[in-house]
């Protein structure tokens, strides 16, 4: 029987399953229902691995099947799933580095360039004032070519539409790579908005320092 099996097991090879294992050779021991037992286990644990293994086990055994063949099946079975998902977790682990990475890259060299092109308007837009007096207005003709002032603001709602809709994919990217559950989205949306989010705070200062002109 199970319980009789149970008692040859190993505990220390099963790792942090062994207290919800203790309680169901107890349960079993004490003549408690086996349905009722197997739900506290699975309830216990948490694991959709395991939920679904238990489940096919006692019900094939309900069913009249031989245990030993069927834990046979069952145990490669879950083995096999431990293995994909270990692969799985490796490919992912390096994908996530990467895509994190480059998002922060991206919004940063985003946000670098905008700063830039602003600051170089702002130059030209001074320059052109500071020089209006010459002859014929050659000279201010000349910097209005490269005078995108004007522009500045849709550049800026553009620039954020962009970091906005890298930081949506890149989550959902890691979120599909990796799997798992749902709340996964919540940790990495809050993970990559933030480094948006420190993108937008520290690179504008830096720029501004950088690109300091006397005109």
């Amino acid at each position: 029987t199970i319980r009789n099996a149970m008692d040859n097991l190993d505990k220390e090879t099963i790792g942090c399953l062994k207290p919800g294992v203790e309680e169901l050779h107890a349960g079993l021991s004490m003549g408690f229902t086996s349905k009722h037992c197997w739900e506290k286990f699975i309830g216990e644990t948490g694991s959709e691995l395991i939920n679904r293994c238990s489940r096919i086990f006692t019900d094939a055994i309900e069913l009249g099947g031989d245990p030993a063949e069927i834990g046979n099946i069952v145990s490669a079975s879950s083995l096999i799933t431990v293995l994909l998902r270990m692969k799985r977790k490796l490919v992912s682990s390096s994908f996530r580095g990467l895509a994190i990475t480059l998002h922060a890259v991206m919004v940063g060299l985003l946000i670098l360039i905008i700063e830039m092109i602003s600051k170089f308007s702002e130059l030209v837009s001074k320059m052109s004032e500071s020089y209006t007096s010459i002859q014929d207005g050659i000279p201010e003709m000349g910097m209005s070519m490269f005078n995108v002032a004007d522009s500045i603001p849709q550049l800026y709602k553009f620039t954020l539409s962009i970091v906005l809709v890298l930081t949506i994919s890149n989550t959902l990217v890691i979120k599909i790579v990796e799997g798992g559950e749902n709340w996964k989205l919540f940790f990495y949306g809050g993970l990559t908005s933030g480094i948006s989010g420190l993108c937008m705070i520290l690179i504008p200062p830096v720029i501004s320092r950088v690109f300091t002109f006397q005109v």
